[in-house]
């Protein structure tokens, strides 16, 4: 009889190897052979499991026991369990009992649900070995009656060698060992094939890693730059997770679900995927379309369904919905479509909220516009958390840069690249980082360098005199305006280029002190509707003409302006009438005429009001204006001296022509 590490020391590489004479189980040279032959992963597993047992073989001499062998992640526990199945049937172990000893996984459970363990029939047989994931849980039963846990541990040096010996597979150079120990068990058993060379397939698949991580990586949080508050969430997630896992957290204690929303390109799959990955869930993706796919109604539902049940067979898992607000509300369904539409949204609701177990499942929605989600699904118990993704900040934009060309990070040109990137996506850096690295690629460099990132920005272009002024006299108006209503500024400044990368289109701003009110009586509502305009109000009392500096875009002063009218008059009832519009979003005009009608007469008589002021204070607005034009800015207090000044004058000559 040999011991198993006898056989193995044959073909090791120092000759006078001592024996460990401490070995209590020994095996046949045919136990050996059998996991050679049967996998490279099966005899590193036998291996392993003899490593790990040989302190404790006199536990299995006793009147009973319990062992716990802890396996490793992403490796299969049937492997271990084997291993310790042949351990306990070869003739070197004695006799007495022998029938009276069993191998198991460890049970698969549920936090706050009973397991069909049968404790009589298990404890039956007097030797127990468990084989259990290394995070898993123990049950009860097995926590208080254990002898021994162990961690195992796989693809120890002398084991690597040993299988390339007795496989025939050739001598492995220096490294390959610790390369060979992070790789998943069918990659092992691909690398030692009988009589082949594991070296050469060990060259190939170094060569082959970086394209496959290319391909199918999938990041972490840790991994994702500039996440701001939903990073902080996402974390949190993760620890109630393995609290959950561990039985000191219910379910129910944990996010029933959450919607990320925000405009495209922003990093909501990105972030789902990767929160999937840090908290080690199934990530399962669907969507309206996918389930429409199927077929009619029936068929729909039916897909829908299979996905929810899919989730909970796979748990714990993440169902992310994608694009969930194409689910529509059912207060705004058109008649033709109603019926259909809405046992849609009933049916989703009812799924959400936890028709059928829901145990280890999170729901994740990611959408563009959550105003058009019928708000049942948005409650409390469904999507319940709803976590905004915009466009990064100043520090996100470098964080997400420097992720991506790490040998720029820390510099203050990075900052201040960052600093013009106003408005971009991660996606957007994410290409502008790829196209500096072709820049340097094109220069035979494999590292980008600062001036590649220069070199593909948009270029920065000097603006005429003409539309200088225009923008200094826009703001200016803005500023006299707030000052005459009474509402502080914190300052106000002007471009006097054109700067490629600043997505915002702002080329001047004008910045409130925010208000410290919790409510909004109506003359705020009106008097920042007025502020709004007076931009377009200055333009044309000064010029003699607009431009298109108050509109075009998201959030500018016309598209602001026009959603605080719409609040005023249908959602606040502060308008003619004290009705309601349902769902109060400012798509409501497309349809509704008559609404459109008011929002526009309001809009026009703020506007008149911003122009008459604007004539009064012509001379103040010229003097903000050429400030602007000169220096770039002015602080709000400046400017509110201006006011004062030019007050006291009015007065003073207001007296003296009485006089």
């Amino acid at each position: 009889m040999n011991t198993l590490w006898d056989e193995i020391s044959a073909v090791q590489e120092a000759e006078n190897h001592e024996i460990e004479q401490s070995i209590k189980v020994k095996f046949t040279k045919a136990a050996v052979r059998k996991a050679i032959n049967r996998s490279p992963a099966s005899f590193l597993a036998l291996c392993a499991v003899v490593r790990a047992l040989k302190p404790h073989a006199g536990l299995l001499k006793q009147a009973s026991s319990v062992i716990i062998l802890r396996a490793p992640a992403d490796w299969q526990l049937d492997l271990f369990s084997q291993a310790a199945e042949d351990l306990l049937r070869v003739d070197a172990l004695p006799h007495r009992n022998r029938s009276k000893r069993v191998v198991i996984n460890h049970p698969i459970t549920t936090p706050g649900k009973f397991s069909d363990f049968d404790v009589g029939a298990t404890f039956s047989r007097r030797h127990l070995i468990v084989v259990a994931d290394s995070d898993t849980p123990l049950l009860p039963e097995l926590e208080i009656s254990l002898d021994v846990s162990i961690q195992l541990e796989v693809c120890n040096e002398r084991d690597v060698l040993a299988l390339a010996r007795l496989r025939q597979t050739g001598e492995l150079a220096s490294g390959d060992v610790d390369f060979v120990r992070k790789q998943a068990t069918n990659i092992v058993n691909a690398i030692f094939r009988f009589g082949q060379s594991a070296g050469r397939a060990i060259a190939r698949l170094r060569d082959l890693e970086p394209k496959q991580r290319e391909k199918f990586w999938e990041p972490s949080l840790d991994d994702l730059p500039g996440l701001g508050k939903a990073g902080a969430w996402g974390k949190e997630l993760v620890q109630d997770i393995q609290a959950w896992r561990e039985g000191k957290l219910s379910w129910s204690e944990i996010d029933k679900g959450v919607l990320l929303h925000g405009p495209p390109g922003t990093g909501k799959t990105v972030f789902a995927r990767a929160l999937a990955k840090t908290c080690r869930m199934n990530f399962i993706p669907t969507s309206l379309g996918h389930w429409q796919s199927h077929g009619h109604l029936g068929d729909m539902l039916k897909a829908m369904h299979k996905s929810f049940h899919r989730a909970r067979n796979e748990a714990p898992s993440i169902l992310f919905l994608d694009e969930v607000d194409s689910i529509g509300d059912r207060g705004k369904f058109a008649h033709h479509n109603e019926n259909y539409s809405t046992q849609v949204v009933n049916a989703l609701l009812e799924l959400v909220d936890g028709s059928f177990d829901r145990e280890g499942v999170l729901v994740v929605g990611a959408c563009n516009s959550p105003e058009k989600i019928d708000r049942a699904l948005l409650r409390s118990g469904r999507l319940e958390r709803h976590i905004y993704f915009g466009h990064p900040d100043m520090d996100g934009r470098e964080q997400i840069i420097a992720y991506y060309l790490p040998e720029l990070a820390g510099t203050d040109e990075l900052r201040s690249i960052a600093n013009r990137l106003i408005d971009w996506t991660h996606a957007d850096l994410n290409k502008l980082s790829r196209d500096a690295k072709q820049q340097a690629r094109r220069d035979s460099r494999q590292i980008a360098t600062i001036e590649d990132l220069y070199a593909v920005l948009p270029p920065t272009t000097a603006l005429p005199r003409d539309i200088i002024e225009r923008i200094a006299i826009h703001e200016a108006g803005h500023a006299i305006c707030a000052l005459v209503h009474g509402l502080d500024i914190a300052h106000v400044s002007i471009t006097r280029e054109h700067d490629g990368a600043d997505r915002s289109g702002a080329l001047g701003v004008t910045v409130p002190v925010p208000s410290q009110s919790i409510i909004a009586i109506e003359d705020d509502i009106t008097k920042q509707i007025s502020v709004l305009l007076a931009g377009m109000a200055a333009e044309e009392v000064v010029l003699k003409s607009r431009s298109s500096t108050a509109g075009g875009e998201k959030e500018s002063d016309l598209e602001v302006a026009t959603q605080l009218a719409f609040r005023y008059l249908a959602a606040l009832g502060l308008g003619e009438t004290l009705s309601f519009v349902i769902g109060s979003s400012v798509d409501d005009l497309r349809s509704d005429l008559a609404l459109r009608r008011k929002v526009d007469a309001l809009l026009e008589k703020e506007y008149e009001g911003a122009k008459s002021i604007i004539k009064d204070w012509a001379r103040a607005v010229a003097e903000i204006a050429a400030i602007l034009i000169d220096h770039g800015q002015i602080s709000g207090q400046r400017a509110k001296e201006i006011i004062s000044r030019r007050q006291s004058q009015a007065i003073l000559s207001g007296l003296n022509g009485k006089n």
